[in-house]
């Protein structure tokens, strides 16, 4: 159902999103180089490093499929049963509409399941850390076997590579490990501080911190520019109150897009889960579990609310430790045997009623709003200008100057290499410098400049600004120009302009 959405919207088939056309581009690079020398002897120019599960899964992706560049979109379905399974696991002994019902609810939140339709890791953070906290503090188990501990440590490492540049994931995964075994000692006293389990649980909380050690040290410049850029640049800061800040990610603050028709179903559990509270349901085990949790819900929620950056993927740990803690309250409900059938029975009704699909959009008009047409007019945009490209580069991967653009304009060189096989070279403006912009310019073979009806944004204003700037050369000549909703391409060649006989 998520690829059929997909594919109807056009984002994995058409125009590919922001960001999801960059982590192709560098797969499709990732893959020619292995192709082409070998892993071992293609390791040292392979990009992996900004995020490197997304460029695993594209590259993996790309090699077996033969750099079909829809493919990168099914491996998000994987980590959908993982959470799933996991759902299923921890409410064992339930009826069995109980976690059907759950996972229609989870599948309604935009602020959680877009994972499953993008390629951003962001997303799949919040997926990833929802499987672990679940599978640490609520699936149940005589023993915490070595498969179980390796499943997690597992988890999360993969947690880490989601996104190396937010810096304190590994200090959430140790927090996690030290509150797994501070659970064990309130349950289980001294026994839970024997040699053993203190090794364990220390090589846990190493783990993420040597896979993010191994990723970071090699690109050292790269994230100190990276995480310098994002907490600095006027383009990625977000000027909003702090009373709004704090309440951007908050389940019953923020707009319905966020988190949806889910939010009914929280109703119908927490009142469920007062209700078995009352009636002497809730074990020591589950106050252990409650109290970790919510540890780590703040722990996701108090570097956001310091963040200059705010959007909806940053949220999406906060929002899978949320859902976790939910989970827990429905795991409560479901041990009251009168309230089983009807709590059970009234989230399933509810999810079904406010369910829908979110799927990650492939492009952002001002509304928000696009049609059939406009998919296939802007996918035709791309295939002329590609092709006008190719036919009067002098070399073979020529480069590109690009301005900021709705069409995400990875676009243009994915289709440049699946029309000729050759990887093109391209910058954009990030700030305004004249300087710099004649420099990038100067050393393009090509520019393609948008110009949008009127400033809507800071990324607009930017465009606005540097193509005002690079209009006034003498060096450009104009091959193609093309137009969408009153917003005009045009691609200029650079160099000197040919004389007319």
């Amino acid at each position: 159902m998520v690829i059929r959405e997909m594919l109807r919207n056009g984002v994995a088939d058409k125009i590919i999103p922001w960001d999801d056309c960059a982590y192709i581009y560098n797969s499709l690079f990732n893959s020619h180089l292995i192709r082409s020398a070998g892993f071992f002897a293609a390791a040292a120019n392979l990009n992996f490093a900004h995020v490197p599960l997304a460029n695993i899964h594209g590259t993996l992706a790309m090699l077996l499929s033969g750099d079909r560049i829809w493919t990168p979109h099914l491996i998000p379905g994987f980590y959908l049963f993982l959470v799933v399974l996991s759902i299923f696991r921890s409410l064992r002994g339930a009826v069995i509409i109980a976690p059907i019902g759950f996972v229609l609810c989870v599948v309604s939140i935009p602020a959680f399941f877009l994972f499953a339709s993008t390629l951003k890791t962001d997303f799949l953070a919040g997926a990833i850390l929802f499987i672990l906290v679940v599978e640490v503090f609520l699936v149940d188990g005589a023993t915490f076997s070595v498969w179980r501990r390796l499943y997690t440590a597992l988890l999360a490492a993969l947690f880490v590579l989601c996104k190396p540049t937010a810096f304190y994931f590994p200090l959430l995964l140790g927090l996690v490990f030290v509150l797994q075994h501070l659970r064990d000692w309130s349950i289980e006293g001294r026994s839970a501080l024997n040699r053993r389990r203190l090794a364990i649980t220390a090589g846990l909380v190493l783990l993420p911190v040597l896979v993010y050690a191994a990723i970071v040290v090699p690109n050292l410049d790269f994230f100190r520019f990276y995480i310098t850029q994002a907490l600095s640049n006027p383009l990625w800061q977000s000027d909003i109150a702090l009373r709004d800040r704090l309440l951007f990610y908050l389940p019953f603050a923020t707009p319905a897009r966020s988190w949806g028709g889910g939010l009914t179903s929280f109703l119908l559990i927490g009142f469920g889960f007062l209700v078995a509270v009352a009636r002497h349901h809730m074990k020591r085990t589950d106050l252990a579990a409650a109290c970790a949790i919510v540890v780590i819900v703040f722990a996701c929620y108090a570097p956001l609310t310091i963040s200059p950056q705010y959007s909806q993927q940053l949220g999406a740990p906060l929002a899978g430790s949320i859902l976790a803690l939910v989970l827990l309250a429905l795991r409560i409900a479901m041990r009251d045997r009168w309230l089983q059938l009807p709590v059970a029975t009234g989230l399933l009704v509810t999810s079904a009623v406010t369910f829908e699909m979110p799927v990650q959009r492939w492009i952002h008009w001002p509304g928000d709003s696009y049609s059939v047409d406009d998919v296939a007019q802007a996918s035709q945009i791309v295939q002329d200008f590609s092709r006008t490209i190719i036919a009067q580069s002098p070399v073979h991967g020529p480069a590109i100057y690009l301005n900021h653009s709705p069409i995400p304009y990875f676009n243009f060189v994915i289709e440049i290499y699946r029309q000729s096989g050759a990887f093109v070279g391209m910058s954009q403006p990030y700030v305004f410098d004249p300087a710099t912009i004649d420099r990038a310019v100067s050393s393009a073979h090509f520019v393609l400049l948008h110009d949008a009806p009127g400033t809507t944004d800071r990324y607009t204003d930017l465009g606005h600004k540097a193509r005002a700037h690079i209009l006034l050369r003498d060096d450009l000549f104009e091959l193609a120009r093309a137009s969408i909703r009153q917003h005009n391409y045009v691609l200029y060649k650079v160099g000197p302009i040919p004389v007319t006989q």
